[in-house]
């Protein structure tokens, strides 16, 4: 099924564009600045699809969803900058919850991230890949996250749309598939 979403622009435009949630899936909004990561200087939306039980350590669907950042077009994204921003997204959502949490300071470990710029897929402005190595807070344990980012110019409504695909699952995993659906779901106005 999928869901029309209207975003307001910086210049009170009402905007609109299709993101799919699967089946099952739930959905949830964050704006910019973003809470946990105000070190992102990005204006905008961010718009998330979580898979069922992805907060369910032992579950294979622990950790995967896929968010959509709809920021304004002016914003710079390439390797080096989202290595970074994901960085602070990924440090700042561990250090929230092992505070809220009461975790132990002795688990925690630096979180890290590692991207590049792969051949461009189709529809795509850019694609990047990368992994992101943190602290998982649900489970107490070391995690690598398998991260693919799909950067689109949506000129029309003077926007970036930034994709993040995200799982600890091989790109084999079913999960895989659900997430390509909503991302090949995607559409600008």
């Amino acid at each position: 099924m999928l869901l029309l979403l209207v975003a307001a622009s910086s210049a009170s435009k009402a905007q609109t564009f299709q993101l799919p949630v699967s089946e099952g899936w739930s959905s949830g909004v964050i704006p910019f600045p973003i809470e946990f990561a105000p070190q992102i200087p990005y204006r905008g939306i961010e718009y998330v699809r979580t898979a069922p039980n992805w907060r369910e350590p032992g579950s294979e669907t622990l950790w995967s969803y896929c968010y959509l950042w709809w920021i304004d077009n002016d914003a710079v994204a390439d390797a080096k900058h989202i290595e970074k921003y994901m960085q602070a997204y990924y440090a700042g959502l561990v250090n929230r919850n092992i505070i809220s949490r009461k975790i132990d300071s002795l688990l925690v470990f630096p979180t890290t991230a590692y991207f590049r710029e792969i051949a461009t897929q189709k529809g795509d402005s850019k694609t990047f890949e990368g992994s992101i190595h943190m602290l998982d807070y649900l489970s107490l344990k070391p995690m690598a996250l398998q991260v693919q980012v799909h950067l689109m110019r949506c000129d029309q409504e003077k926007k970036l749309a930034i994709f993040f695909a995200v799982s600890p699952q091989t790109k084999t995993h079913d999960v895989w598939n659900q997430i390509n659906k909503v991302y090949s779901g995607f559409r600008c106005q």
